[in-house]
């Protein structure tokens, strides 16, 4: 892209995961160039839009209540109004339903495809181990099983404290750290306390630098089909055990690059993070795998090229 844009991105949730961390590259990317960048959310996690506007980036949340929310569909209108964009980037199905809804005068509409996420390296936190152990209150005899995503029903975190009830039966230095939050925060505590020993479950909320605090995991479970959380345990070196679903098949080589599972067999969840706790040249071995695929097929330059490309032909 050659040429400066106006580039008005829609999105229907700004929040810490998923699509948004994509976003967000992209926009930064988008910004270093020199096009203007404005984002609206159909809603948004309040401190993640706070966040990204004190870090200079021109955004919006419109607050929507229904799925379908009238004022936020006027909203969303007078944003299109204020200024002629060259490109409307809609990313999600929500989006392009309140595009489509209000009208716009955009020449070009763009429905993200399914570019693969890019991921970034990131060094560990110096002295953050010691820090969030403590903050965490965990003995330093701990051994860490993580899971990250926004905290919904669809991402069976149910299932997974199930599994890792069995792990904490057989390791009782087993603690199970949850990143992240969402709707269903409040309702997947009460079931912890309720069918687990609670006392082995830490649910995080959300952290801004849980990639520099996975360097110091030692298993992460993959339980969602979504690939960004997965692939950044993956680029930190930090063995993967992975929901068996094509989304992961094609990113996991069991036995190499991590171990797929099918997400009801409890038993197999444990027995393969207990090996992984016992055996640490194997976890080593698993997790430089992983970071070898994560940088060779989703570097952050791949998912911007893409993008690019993409741009590109719509202009």
């Amino acid at each position: 892209m050659s040429q400066f844009l106006q580039i008005l991105h829609a999105i229907a949730r700004l929040d810490g995961y998923g699509k948004t961390r994509q976003l967000r590259t992209l926009v930064d990317h988008q910004l270093r160039a020199g096009h203007f960048v404005r984002v609206v959310g159909m809603s948004a996690d309040r401190n993640i839009l706070n966040t990204w506007q004190e870090e200079g980036i021109d955004c919006l949340g419109l607050d929507r209540r229904w799925r379908y929310d009238p004022f936020v569909a006027w909203r969303l209108r007078q944003e299109m109004l204020r200024r002629p964009f060259d490109i409307l980037h809609c990313w999600d199905q929500a989006a392009i339903n309140f595009c489509s809804a209000v009208g716009t005068a955009t020449p070009r509409v763009l429905a993200a495809p399914a570019i693969a996420p890019g991921i970034t390296q990131t060094p560990p936190c110096e002295g953050a181990r010691a820090k969030f152990w403590a903050d965490q209150c965990l003995p330093f005899d701990s051994r860490i099983v993580a899971i990250a995503g926004q905290l919904t029903r669809e991402k069976r975190i149910e299932e997974a404290i199930w599994s890792f009830e069995l792990v904490r039966t057989i390791h009782p230095q087993a603690h199970l750290l949850i990143f992240g939050d969402g709707p269903d925060r409040i309702r997947l505590e009460r079931f912890a306390r309720l069918a687990t020993d609670s006392d082995g479950i830490r649910f995080v909320g959300f952290c801004s630098q849980w990639r520099e605090l996975l360097t110091h995991v030692d298993v992460f479970w993959h339980v969602a089909n979504s690939l960004p959380a997965g692939l950044e345990a993956m680029a930190a070196k930090v063995p993967v055990i992975a929901s068996d679903n094509s989304t992961n098949r094609d990113l996991i080589e069991e036995g190499y690059s991590g171990y797929l599972v099918p997400c009801d067999k409890r038993a197999l969840w444990a027995r393969n993070t207990l090996q992984l706790f016992e055996e640490r040249e194997l976890a080593t071995k698993v997790g430089a795998a992983g970071a070898q695929v994560a940088s060779k097929r989703f570097a952050d330059k791949i998912m911007l090229a893409a993008f690019d490309e993409l741009y590109g032909q719509a202009l």
